[in-house]
């Protein structure tokens, strides 16, 4: 390895040739002087797996992974993929293993950040582990893609992988109402969910002072990030037409997807539509909901419905961060998207989420699949007084006969109603985890302190 970019990872790493002390202070500038405990955790940490920290930009994986290295500081060679000389480190699995063997003896941990900007993050990987260092190996990577590219079977058994989504409402509670009482705990997450429903959840966003600097933040984000990550890191040639498929997705959100429309819109063709939906996805801004089929007949089983990873990301991609949801036209869109990425940063990797739609237009908004288990959700952006099941809803019970079913609103909750064999909740947001916690058949994990 050339003495540059030795040196490079020297000047990197200061706390490797410093006194304890020194080095335990560095740690700092690592860390955020307010920190909101976190539920992901992964299931092996050890030298033979790798831990691969995945999830959109700036969602916390960095801040995640070294309150989980803490104790093992200073021992921890941290690369960063978005330094020119640390990409030529990473070159080659081989010479990095050689050198840690060589050049720091009694090393803990191996931090690779920013995965992405690699050309073969994967291989180095598979490198690192299968090169039995006895290190704990951590990768934070922004698109699962590059971190997998062609090593997706290799990476079996070597690895274990661990999703960080912007914050959700049980972290933000617990940060937040502290020891509150029920009255005091219910009147804090109605805060929190009217502002996770326009500005999102991102921790930076969410920490910020006031609603001017996270209305910026958000704007810089599309800018610095997404746009920015699908030129360099994608290699999207056509970034106009990536920037207006975003604003249709803005539009559109929760809504079939028709490749050939969007394509025509924004002046592409529909494979290239479904290549840019597959960058979103790998990046974890944009989901692509695939239909639930679970068998029966006259159901889609094809077009899938797009949800932004954060609302917050949605609104600035509309301009439009009006706060009274009682005067927005797209309040429906807005609970549907929040109830979206309430329950994915909840589900398990076998956990499975789907709609469900019949040919004749009966439609669920969301199907959770758990230990081969169904339940259905439906949402209603209204004021409920009393319980009501639509004819859509009345479809799927027939249909699969879930033991749950739900309907989240904005009015009546802690009701339940038997319809055949399905106990029928009706959910305001402030209760919609713990129903949650049901479906799952599990507390949400106990928050990493």
């Amino acid at each position: 390895m050339r003495p540059d970019v030795r040196e490079r990872l020297r000047i990197l790493n200061p706390w490797l040739t410093c006194s304890p002390g020194e080095g335990r202070a560095l740690l700092q500038r690592f860390l955020p002087a307010r920190y909101v405990a976190r539920r992901a955790s992964p299931r092996q940490v050890g030298d033979e797996h790798a831990v691969i920290v995945v999830g959109p930009r700036q969602a916390g994986k960095s801040t995640l992974t070294w309150h989980h290295l803490e104790p093992l500081f200073p021992s921890v060679l941290f690369l960063n993929a978005e330094d020119t000389l640390v990409r030529e480190a990473c070159a080659s699995a081989g010479e990095l293993a050689d050198l840690i063997r060589r050049g720091y003896p009694g090393l803990k941990v191996v931090f690779l950040e920013e995965a992405q900007h690699l050309t073969e993050a994967g291989l180095l990987v598979k490198g690192l582990v299968d090169a039995r260092l006895g290190v704990q190996v951590w990768v934070t990577g922004s698109s699962s893609y590059h971190l997998c590219a062609r090593t997706r079977e290799t990476l079996a058994g070597r690895a274990t992988r661990v999703k960080v989504l912007p914050f959700s409402l049980p972290e933000l509670l617990a940060h937040e109402a502290g020891d509150l009482g029920p009255e005091g705990r219910n009147s804090v997450a109605d805060r929190l969910v009217a502002r996770q429903l326009i500005l999102g959840s991102f921790p930076a966003v969410w920490l910020a002072g006031d609603d001017g600097v996270r209305q910026r933040l958000l704007f810089e984000y599309v800018e610095s990030f997404v746009l920015r990550d699908a030129s360099d890191v994608h290699r999207v040639r056509n970034v106009p037409a990536f920037r207006r498929l975003l604003g249709l997705i803005a539009v559109q959100m929760g809504n079939l997807v028709n490749l050939a429309a969007l394509g025509a819109t924004c002046g592409v063709d529909a494979a290239t539509i479904d290549s840019y939906l597959e960058i979103l996805d790998e990046s974890h801004v944009v989901t692509r909901l695939r239909p639930y089929a679970g068998g029966r007949r006259r159901e889609l089983t094809q077009a899938p419905k797009l949800y932004f990873v954060d609302s917050g990301l949605r609104n600035a991609l509309r301009n439009d961060f009006s706060p009274e949801l009682a005067t927005r036209i797209d309040a429906g869109a807005l609970l549907e998207n929040w109830a979206f990425a309430e329950i994915t940063k909840c589900l398990d990797l076998l956990d499975g989420l789907g709609y469900w739609r019949s040919t004749n237009g009966a439609e669920v908004d969301f199907v959770i699949e758990h230990a081969g288990e169904v339940a259905g959700l439906e949402v209603k952006a209204s004021v409920l007084r009393r319980p009501e099941i639509t004819r859509s809803s009345r479809s799927f019970l027939e249909a699969y006969k879930p033991r749950r079913f739900a309907v989240l609103n904005l009015g009546l909750h802690d009701s339940v109603i038997e319809v055949g064999q399905t106990a029928v909740a009706h959910l305001t947001p402030r209760t919609f985890h713990t129903w949650l916690e049901t479906i799952l058949g599990r507390g949400i994990l106990p928050l990493i302190r």
